[in-house]
């Protein structure tokens, strides 16, 4: 019994530590993180060569605000109405950003999915996933593009797919980075 009441004494100490971890150390923890993860750019997951933004489709999807994100690519697939710019997104409505990526060393595609809510000039993030460009090629080519990668960044494209643009032509504001998180792979 005196041993129950010696780790009774140390719960508050114990309590209060955890509080002072989770608002203090833990954000803090978190920032840096981030951070680095921003500061190392996109890469790809089959030969971890830089990745870039080449197209982007902007897609009003029918799903109110406190909607949950859904993963299923069909969804977004029979759903989306193509829009040509934010601006256009009803209130309390969501959209999906499509964005086309693509590997500088092995021409590797994929399209990540982006689910968003737009309020007030700002995109809050509802979700996100990531699917090979394969599966949304047919669908996609229907549409004009809403935003394109930078002049010259594609043109000295080889025969295999391949990249060969500099550094400064490279779009940091690849869908990866821009929310500061890595999406799952599907």
């Amino acid at each position: 019994m005196d041993n129950l009441f010696e780790v009774l004494k140390w719960i508050p100490g114990i309590l209060l530590l955890l509080c002072i971890f989770g608002r203090y150390i833990w954000p803090n923890l978190m920032r840096v993180w981030i951070k680095n993860a921003e500061e190392k750019g996109v890469k790809c997951d089959v030969c971890k060569g830089p990745v870039m933004d080449r197209e982007e489709y902007l897609f009003l999807i029918p799903s109110s605000f406190d909607a949950p994100h859904v993963k299923e690519l069909q969804y977004y697939i029979n759903n989306g109405r193509f829009i040509g710019d934010v601006s256009q997104i009803p209130t309390g409505n969501r959209a999906c950003r499509m964005a086309v990526t693509q590997c500088q060393n092995c021409g590797r595609r994929e399209v990540v999915v982006i689910d968003f809510l737009r309020v007030r000039d700002t995109e809050v993030f509802k979700g996100a996933e990531a699917y090979p460009y394969e599966q949304l090629r047919g669908f996609l080519e229907q549409f004009p593009v809403t935003f394109d990668a930078p002049a010259g960044a594609w043109e000295n494209a080889n025969s295999k797919g391949t990249v060969a643009a500099s550094p400064s032509t490279v779009s940091d504001s690849s869908a990866d980075t821009k929310y500061g998180i890595h999406f799952p792979r599907v």
